[in-house]
């Protein structure tokens, strides 16, 4: 019998926050990726919506906190194809991948 893997938590990162208050410093949302990874966080999250506007491209942010973590796992809550051309989203997921 297989021992299950301990579960382990993930955390929002506050990109649509950042954004309505018009506070678009990439220190501030890197310093609270890195402060999530610490108290032992599993992942770190991202999300993109038609009706939620604005907020920070997950494409954009995910290459940048991948930068500054090292044991987190990183995701989008939700990836909108309408936001995008389908070539630009491939691109930008393959350096996602590549940098993180």
């Amino acid at each position: 019998m297989a021992v299950p893997s301990p579960t382990r938590f993930g955390v929002l990162l506050p990109t649509r926050e950042q954004a309505i208050l018009g506070r678009f410093a990439a220190s501030p949302l890197l310093g609270f990726a890195r402060q999530a990874e610490r108290p032992g966080f599993g992942s770190l999250w991202t999300g993109d919506s038609l009706t939620a506007c604005p907020r920070l491209d997950p494409l954009v942010v995910l290459p940048a906190v991948g930068a500054v973590t090292s044991a987190v796992t990183l995701g989008t809550t939700a990836l909108t194809p309408a936001l995008r051309h389908p070539l630009v989203q491939r691109v930008c997921s393959a350096v996602c991948d590549w940098w993180c």
